[in-house]
């Protein structure tokens, strides 16, 4: 005669645990009543199926950011920064570095339109894999990078190790980041013993090395101008560089920190006499003779605290000029309190030592150091170069106490060498004026 079918769906949810728990149930139940009258008997005959739908929705995981480690133990000297501008070998005489500073080619930052990062040091010096990864290549060059390895990692980011003097990996074996890969050289189109090492984002691991893909572990610092990147190679059409540094407190490099240079941008505001020399970590330092007086020359690192907590606060120390035994740092804490630090700076070359840590409230904070050394007059020199802020993840390390504390006296345990004394090429007086200085730390 018919069929008549009365149909309803009904979803029955398992709760917001469910669905956290990364499956969503979905039951479905579908009723079907039939009525025959030729079969009286079936008339009052109900036929219930039930169809119970597992339905797994796997939530797509948010990807881990992709980090990478320094690939080598020390501190070697960064002797060539990434170009923000063209990091493609072609160059425009202009250097565009992390920081947003630019200069001529080499003066001070080297150089012009190259895509990674220099780190001098000797020939044999052991290198490691910078994150987990696979190596995709390792090749022995005469011209280029010369003997190099690239490693394909996470999120397809690559690293490229190059003029290397030997090579400890296949192609094909899984790295993890602290593994050997091989050491360091001078292969290649190479002016001198150094690693070149660079990183590239791009689906296409084949074309690595490729500087189209090539971007700056340092991330961009400058808060006022966006990154010259994204109008490379095609205007308008590039990235941005995110800082990659994997962070940890102990490590060389990391995305929190807020730098303070000599001269630049983000710099030291300098009073009295002092003299540029032609080295140091952005490629120059200040110096000036140590004095007994209370007038001396004076240089004040300024920074505005965000975010309150404990900081390590380091300086850099160059390799030339820096000979005075008892430099006199001050830490201003907040609260109309200062800390009085003395550095020996005579054993340091090219790297950065601590000042301490210290408990900074929001606001302003200052690292203030004077010529006044209370040694004798014109027998040494006081160095001012870069002051680095770096907010520690250890808060249960005792705060300092609300008083000021006694002098500190940081007494290196190396014996000293001497270091030459380097004739300064810039204008023999540099006078300044006092003036604020607002800088706002690099946020992670």
């Amino acid at each position: 005669m018919g069929l008549k079918i009365n149909l309803y769906r009904r979803f029955a949810g398992l709760g917001a645990a469910a669905l956290l728990g990364g499956a969503q149930f979905i039951a479905a139940h579908t009723l079907i009543a039939v009525n025959d009258p030729s079969r009286q008997q079936a008339q009052a005959t109900t036929v219930q199926t039930t169809i119970l739908e597992a339905v797994f929705i796997t939530p797509t995981p948010t990807p881990m950011p992709f980090t990478v480690q320094v690939p080598f133990e020390g501190k070697p000297r960064l002797t060539s920064y990434f170009d923000h501008n063209t990091p493609n070998y072609r160059r425009n005489g202009q250097v565009v570095i992390y920081t947003g500073d630019s200069s001529f080619d080499c003066d001070p930052y080297c150089y012009d339109g190259h895509s990674g990062l220099d780190y001098g040091m000797v020939v044999g010096t052991p290198l490691f894999a910078a994150a987990n990864g696979t190596v995709i290549k390792a090749m022995q060059l005469s011209t280029g990078y010369g003997i190099h390895v690239v490693v394909k990692h996470d999120n397809n980011y690559h690293t490229l190790y190059g003029h290397m003097s030997e090579i400890s990996v296949r192609v094909g074996q899984t790295v993890k980041a602290g593994d050997i890969i091989g050491s360091s050289g001078n292969t290649g189109n190479s002016s001198g013993p150094h690693l070149h090492f660079g990183i590239y984002r791009t689906t296409n691991s084949s074309s690595v090395p490729n500087e189209t893909y090539a971007t700056d572990p340092f991330g961009w610092r400058n808060k006022t101008t966006p990154d010259p990147l994204i109008n490379f190679p095609t205007t308008g059409k590039g990235t941005a560089a995110t800082c990659l540094w994997r962070s940890d407190d102990k490590d060389f490099y990391h995305c929190n920190d807020v730098l303070i240079e000599d001269s630049g941008l983000q710099a030291a505001v300098l009073t009295g006499a002092w003299l540029q020399s032609p080295v140091g970590l952005d490629g120059s330092h200040y110096i000036s003779n140590a004095e007994n007086i209370e007038d001396a020359a004076h240089a004040d690192w300024a920074v505005v605290i965000t975010q309150s907590g404990l900081y390590q606060i380091d300086a850099f120390i160059p390799s030339r000029n820096a000979t005075t035994r008892q430099a006199k740092y001050r830490i201003y804490t907040g609260n109309n309190i200062w800390q009085e630090v003395l550095l020996d700076q005579l054993p340091y070359n090219d790297e950065w030592v601590s000042l301490g840590n210290y408990e900074l409230p929001v606001g302003n904070s200052h690292v203030w150091l004077s010529a006044n050394t209370g040694e004798p007059a014109n027998k040494t020199r006081v160095a001012a170069d870069a002051i680095r802020f770096r907010r520690l993840g250890a808060a249960s390390l005792p705060k300092p106490s609300p008083s000021i504390t006694p002098t500190a006296i940081i007494t290196p345990s190396v014996t000293p060498t001497a270091k030459a004394t380097i004739t300064p090429t810039a204008t023999p007086t540099i006078t300044r004026l006092n003036l604020p200085l607002l800088i706002n730390p690099v946020q992670p």
